[in-house]
């Protein structure tokens, strides 16, 4: 949607002709301007297109169908199948795009296609086939048309703030946020990005992420954020499992040096026998000292943003846009692929359920690069709102930069958050303009009623990368005591949920009965990004994606209830326990900053015993005897653990939705305690 809101673009090159482009590009009213609903949608469509459409030349479709009947094209990045060819939808109908097509920047050659289902399992694609039923018809077409159309709605509004120390608090409209994506777009295309590409992204909350972000789904390359916390192993695995053919990172960025991790990341593709397939390494800022391995080639992002435009709009809604890792503790991550329909209809749903006004203003401090970080943000996008960017969790900057800019809704890591609440500095925040804070955790009693006290409201949600953030959220109006829980209502309207037994998962558990919880519908990942066996075992044969957590479902069929993981739960005394009854019990003593619970399994006796790891306040003491006498005055005798251990902190490993506890090493550490064998981590 070129030129919308003030973007260079004035709706593709003349003479285009094609009705799905000018369907995509309707051309501005006299003067530039555009109304409030400028943004094409679906429903919308140009009178072309109502009845008929162009043929393709036949030599178009000779070559199409001798491409699928040689079994020719590169391999589907999720089946590994070769031979299929793209597909748009054009009123609810499924039709083939031949190669060559007028709207196409150039050859399909990644071919990160629309992405399905694994083949060979029937009711996979009967699953997905009801999904395709159940979408919902208003969606905005791409995520680029969704800044778009935020751009036509409140082209001067602030979009973003950058507080970073290199964008030094400096804004950008809607209007110009879409002219900088449409820059940075075209200067992909330059570089020779196309539709289906991958381009991998290593940098802090910074202006330039949402840049690259909106033109990468411009274009139809899908982008591939690393976490800044990972290392080389990690960048490696990561880059070599996307292929993405470039690299947008900062050097050096607030003193972290990138370009040294990069340098080790060489190293090991050098070594390795499968190099990775980088060929572009485009830096914010000076480019890196360290050589560059060979074909790769360096860009300075400047460079890239003043190349010539402006190009087409060219990704379709079924295209791969983003993909997140999983959070795992102790194997590599696996990339949970969304496509633009998924981000696109989950980021208008989470702004309908936040009810955020236009003047509203977030601060983003958890990575965007993740998706505890990216859905708020896109979901502000979406309402027009203003995002407050910070490259680091620093209590000092996120108080100047909630008295500098009025924050009121902010999202956070729940340990992170319980800090923040107890600051001297923030506590004397006067005006409060913070109204809203977000966080996810098994027990957060504590932070509910710490916030209550400030007058601020704040919430517990669940979501993972699969089914994105704020999957599931309890509504604005909630009572505190329900705030607490974790789960909430489902926030798409297209999303299910059901439990179903641990023992047998053909047996779906009524309300209230703990089990596996499983959701299936619109926003649902559509698969691991080149792991057709690991998007295999993720679903069931009727086409439900398994969490692998515990929890239930609430009689009105759309709220939920989230335990535990499923390897977390403990069986104490012949009773199912949720380790975070005890864990809640600890955070209640006075000296007890935080505490995790883990257990192992007893052979001699059958039992799970349950083990407290307990990091204490600053100045505070309390002995192991002391925190298993307060568990016995307030838990049931079977709940009280078999041992509390005063540490200094927990073993974590990094993840960009904030640090995840390493619960192996806990376990192993547990037994150690009890004088058991230690599991095999």
């Amino acid at each position: 949607m070129g030129g919308l809101g003030g973007g260079p673009e004035g709706g593709g090159p003349a003479g285009d002709g094609h009705p799905r482009v000018r369907e995509l590009h309707p051309p501005a009213p006299a003067g530039g301007a555009r109304g409030p609903h400028g943004a094409a949608v679906p429903g919308q469509r140009r009178a072309e297109t109502a009845g008929h459409r162009p043929r393709p030349a036949r030599s178009d479709l000779r070559e199409h169908r001798a491409g699928r009947g040689a079994g020719g094209g590169v391999p589907h990045p999720v089946s590994g199948r070769r031979g299929q060819e793209p597909a748009e939808h054009v009123r609810g109908h499924r039709r083939v795009v031949p190669p060559g097509r007028p709207d196409d920047t150039g050859p399909d050659r990644r071919a990160v296609r629309p992405l399905r289902r694994p083949a060979g399992r029937t009711a996979l694609k009967a699953g997905a086939a009801t999904r395709r039923s159940e979408r919902n018809t208003t969606v905005t077409d791409t995520v680029y048309h969704l800044l778009a159309r935020s751009s036509a709605r409140r082209p001067h509004a602030v979009a973003l703030i950058d507080e970073s120390e290199v964008g030094a608090g400096r804004s950008r409209s809607f209007s110009e946020l879409l002219a900088d994506a449409d820059a940075f777009a075209a200067g992909l295309a330059a570089l020779g990005f196309r539709r289906g590409d991958a381009l991998a992204l290593y940098l802090p909350n910074c202006r330039e992420w949402p840049t690259v972000f909106f033109a990468a789904a411009k274009i139809g390359v899908l982008l591939v954020p690393l976490n800044t916390r990972y290392r080389a192993n990690e960048i490696y695995h990561l880059l070599r499992t996307s292929r993405a053919r470039g690299l947008v990172t900062a050097p050096v960025f607030e003193g972290i040096d990138f370009g040294r991790r990069l340098d080790d990341v060489w190293r090991q593709s050098r070594e390795a026998p499968e190099p990775v397939a980088l060929e572009w390494l485009i830096t914010v800022g000076p480019a890196p000292l360290g050589p560059v391995p060979d074909p790769v080639r360096t860009r300075e992002f400047s460079e890239v943003m003043s190349a010539p435009g402006p190009v087409r709009a060219t990704a379709r809604p079924d295209d791969p846009l983003i993909v997140f890792g999983t959070s795992g503790t102790t194997s590599a991550p696996k990339l949970a692929v969304h496509t633009h329909r998924t981000v696109t209809l989950h980021a208008d749903a989470v702004a309908a359920r936040e009810n955020l006004p236009g003047h509203s203003v977030q601060l983003n401090v958890l990575s965007l690069n993740g998706t505890f970080g990216f859905v708020p943000f896109v979901a502000g996008i979406a309402a027009g709102t203003t995002a407050v960017l910070l490259p680091a969790f620093d209590r000092a900057r996120i108080v100047d930069a909630i008295t500098s800019h009025a924050v009121d809704y902010l999202v956070s890591a729940e340990g992170p958050l319980r800090e923040l609440l107890e600051d001297d500095a923030f506590r004397g925040i006067e005006p409060r303009t913070l109204r809203t804070v977000v966080t996810a955790g098994t027990a957060i009693s504590d932070i509910v009623s710490s916030a209550a006290a400030l007058g601020i409201a704040a919430f517990n949600v669940y979501g993972s990368s699969e089914l994105f953030a704020f999957a599931g959220k309890w509504p604005p109006a909630s009572d505190a005591e329900t705030r607490t829980v974790p789960g909430g209502t489902l926030v798409d309207a297209a999303m299910r949920v059901r439990a179903v037994s641990t023992e047998d998962h053909t047996t779906v558990l009524p309300a209230g009965e703990d089990g596996e919880l499983q959701f299936r519908g619109d926003t649902l990942f559509v698969g691991y990004l080149n792991d057709p066996e690991a998007t295999a075992k993720s679903m069931t044969e009727d086409g439900w994606f398994g969490t692998g957590d515990v929890g239930c479902t609430r009689a009105d069929g759309r709220s939920f209830e989230y335990r535990s993981r499923l390897g977390d739960a403990m069986r104490l005394k012949g009773y199912l326990v949720n380790p975070a009854d005890i864990e809640s019990t600890l955070n209640d003593h006075p000296a007890v900053a935080r505490a995790h619970v883990v257990s192992v399994r007893d052979e001699r006796s059958g039992d799970d015993l349950a083990v407290a790891f307990v990091r204490l306040r600053d100045g505070a003491a309390a002995s192991d005897e002391d925190l298993i006498a307060h568990c016995a005055a307030n838990l049931a005798s079977f709940k009280v653990p078999a041992r509390v251990r005063v540490v200094d902190d927990f073993p974590t490993t990094a993840s960009a939705n904030g640090d995840k506890i390493r619960k192996d090493r806990l376990r192993a550490e547990a037994a150690w305690a009890l004088d058991i064998p230690a599991p095999v981590l």
